[in-house]
């Protein structure tokens, strides 16, 4: 395939092991980052597609298949859908009322403009 994923799996399920790096949760209004338990940022455990809309401007949120792995998708949100730096994909657990994302992910060959904390993200080297 070509592409380097990266899942945010543990991003609002769990408190993960990302949780346990000692650096400082970025402020609120720093839209680019997520936190691994949807606790602040844009993206938390408790918003809905229309806050995705009202933060990020309808234009840039589309409804659309979300990429499972080994060809198997499922409909879900995508953030700026046609820019491979800013994509991003939210799953939702309520896919009804597009609400309580269950999962976000975002893939692509470079970097990506979201991180979480310690700003890891997609090119992060293992080596600090």
């Amino acid at each position: 395939m070509g592409r380097a994923y990266f899942v945010f799996a543990s991003l609002l399920l769990s408190s993960g092991l990302l949780t346990q790096i000692a650096h400082p949760i970025p402020k609120k209004s720093d839209k680019w980052h997520i936190t691994p338990g949807g606790t602040t940022g844009v993206i938390t455990s408790e918003m809905t597609e229309k806050d995705l809309v009202a933060a990020f401007g309808q234009k840039n949120v589309t409804w659309g298949e979300f990429y499972l792995g080994e060809e198997q998708t499922t409909p879900g949100t995508i953030l700026f859908a046609a820019d491979p730096h800013r994509r991003l994909e939210v799953l939702w657990t309520d896919v009804e009322h597009r609400s309580h994302p269950k999962e976000a992910q975002i893939y692509g060959d470079g970097r990506s403009r979201w991180e979480t904390t310690g700003g890891i993200s997609l090119g992060t080297s293992l080596k600090r």
